[in-house]
């Protein structure tokens, strides 16, 4: 009897290793995900708080460090982001000042290689922000666990911490940033 029950019990972690094994070899590397969402904030406060990368680490509790590494003329910013899962070096891009902003991941000692994109309009008041993550698995389990679980989700929960932090952002800004 014990021995069936640890027969069954290893067909199916078997069987789940080679669904997940199949998911990573067989799914596309390229995952793409875009949520819109509106904000209180005006959209300079908004602009404000998505290009202070030195203060990431005060409002995200996954980045344990920023260094800014370079800032050049053509509106573009390099830094290093230390996380809890390894270390990214990041370019900052207005593509558009105070309406659209692309970050993309340069270097990395993770398995995936990102771009975020981020797009301001005005709307009542507030902001319509338009977040959207590419990205592309650069190893067969990045890609199975990609697959699996989605990007969906990561963009659900970057929409939610920026909302949430962008007031506690606001009120460390003065009056004249806030305009």
């Amino acid at each position: 009897m014990i021995r069936k029950v640890f027969l069954l019990l290893g067909g199916i972690f078997l069987g789940c290793f080679l669904l997940i094994l199949c998911i990573g070899f067989f799914a596309n590397p390229h995952h793409f995900s875009e949520k819109t969402i509106f904000l209180s904030a005006s959209p300079d406060v908004v602009w404000s708080y998505l290009t202070d990368v030195q203060s990431l680490p005060k409002y995200r509790k996954e980045i344990k460090k920023v260094t800014i590494i370079a800032v050049s003329e053509s509106e573009k910013i390099r830094y290093m982001q230390q996380t809890n899962h390894g270390v990214m070096i990041l370019e900052l891009k207005e593509e558009k000042p105070k309406n659209k902003l692309r970050i993309d991941s340069v270097k990395s000692n993770l398995p995936i290689h990102a771009t975020w994109r981020y797009t301001l309009n005005p709307e009542n008041k507030g902001t319509l922000l338009k977040v959207s993550q590419e990205l592309e698995s650069r190893s067969f389990w990045t890609n199975a666990i990609l697959s699996f679980i989605g990007t969906d989700r990561m963009v659900e929960q970057l929409t939610k911490v920026i909302k949430k932090n962008l007031l506690q952002y606001e009120n460390t800004l003065s009056d004249s940033e806030k305009k």
